[in-house]
């Protein structure tokens, strides 16, 4: 039979009709819309695209802008802006030492108040830091101890210079030098217990200490100067330095304690028993007539 097109699809498509085999209507329309659901379905799929990449553009936007350079071999390398950052965190040598010089003032302060057999947790904690840290500075107590000598030995010796600089006379020299030795010691009593004594246990002579060794070799350089000029034999200069030294420091490690004597009476008696011994030994020129 002709259908309102013709003829049906088999004929159309010259397959003959057979009644054992179903016929297959032909599609005479075109495909109907989509279910609501499935549009409904697909709109939130693209409004959620929309939402990521607008989210993903603020993000992008709100992180700070990166500068990458690019290596010899062509690639990216970390971005410059961070190297610049993280040198600049690390300190300048100067400030390095002017950081060094804070935390000795605030070491010395807690010596002051503490005591010699401070701990160097102690001084850690009280100038801020963590132990490593202080240790980074100044190795362990023995270097702390050593950078304490180093000032006040500077101090000690810039003010015997002028001293020795201010007057010609010798032996009121060796009595103004006693005098300065022991006034830092009743100045600063902890301090110098700190530096002859708590730092003892990592050397092992005294004269290795650093007050020490930097004071006698001032001193052997002074002596040694003033028994050139007076044509003496330079030899003993070194050995007096060490032994005037270590006299004026058992000397004083003993006012300390006893206090049996005022600080001018000491400096009179250590002035009287040295003066005889070096002016019978060529420190004081003597009358060729």
């Amino acid at each position: 039979m002709d259908t309102p097109l013709g003829k049906t699809g088999r004929e159309r498509t010259g397959v003959e009709s057979n009644p054992s085999c179903p016929s297959i209507a032909p599609c005479e329309h075109s495909i109907e819309p989509a279910s609501p659901r499935i549009a409904s379905t697909a709109k939130l799929v693209t409004n959620s695209s929309a939402t990521f990449a607008s989210t993903l553009t603020s993000l992008t936007h709100s992180l700070p802008p990166r500068t990458f350079i690019v290596n010899n071999h062509g690639g990216s390398t970390m971005a410059q802006e961070d190297r610049t950052k993280r040198r600049a965190k690390k300190p300048s040598p100067l400030a390095r030492a002017a950081r060094r010089e804070q935390l000795l003032d605030a070491a010395i302060d807690l010596i002051r108040t503490a005591g010699p057999e401070v701990a160097m947790d102690e001084i850690a904690a009280a100038c801020g830091i963590t132990k490593p840290v202080l240790y980074s500075h100044f190795g362990d107590k023995a270097g702390l101890g050593d950078a304490m000598a180093e000032r006040f030995s500077a101090v000690l010796l810039a003010e015997m210079n002028l001293q020795r600089a201010e007057s010609d006379d010798l032996r009121e020299f060796v009595s103004r030098a006693f005098d300065t030795w022991l006034r830092f010691v009743e100045s600063d009593p902890q301090v110098y217990r700190f530096l002859t004594k708590s730092v003892s246990g990592n050397l092992e002579r005294f004269f290795e200490h650093r007050l020490v060794a930097d004071m006698s070799a001032a001193l052997a350089r002074t002596i040694r100067g003033i028994l050139r000029d007076n044509g003496a034999d330079t030899g003993p200069a070194e050995p007096w330095a060490f032994g005037i030294v270590g006299m004026i420091h058992l000397s004083a490690e003993w006012w300390l304690d006893r206090r049996s004597m005022a600080r001018s009476d000491l400096v009179d008696y250590l002035t009287a028993l040295l003066w005889t011994g070096l002016a019978s030994n060529g420190v004081v020129a003597t009358d060729p007539t």
